[in-house]
């Protein structure tokens, strides 16, 4: 079901709405179906993916660090560092880290990410405009 959801979004985004260019993100178990979605079924009028608090394990198609292995789109991963679940699972995916795959430390944030609101929100803007003006 998750899958249908995702791609009724983009349907109704691209369709109805017109728009040419989404970043999808997901937060935790939404970030782990919204991978899997990107790596099996991409869509062109998605451009990147936003993943907080992704975690790794669960097999597939919960495997949050497999399905980013096969996501050919720009990624940025924010992690909390004070949830080992969190660190471990970044700390596996450090390996990816490249042009096209960004990770992003939030100290001292546990995997609710409360009090840490705003900085991640400012981390994800920086990158969305990074991104943007690279295009």
């Amino acid at each position: 079901d998750a899958y249908k959801t995702i791609q009724a979004g983009i349907d109704y985004l691209t369709k109805e709405k017109g728009v040419k260019r989404i970043y999808l993100m997901g937060y935790s178990m939404g970030a782990r179906m919204t991978s899997a979605f990107l790596a099996k079924q991409p869509h062109p009028a998605v451009v990147g993916f936003i993943g907080v608090g992704l975690l790794e394990g669960g097999g597939e198609p919960l495997d949050a660090n497999q399905n980013i292995r096969r996501i050919r789109l720009p990624v940025i991963d924010v992690y909390a560092d004070s949830t080992p679940l969190d660190l471990r699972s970044a700390n596996n995916r450090q390996s990816l880290v490249s042009d096209r795959f960004k990770q992003l430390r939030i100290e001292g944030a546990e995997h609710s990410f409360r009090g840490y609101d705003s900085q991640v929100a400012q981390v994800i803007i920086a990158w969305l405009k990074e991104q943007e003006q690279k295009r």
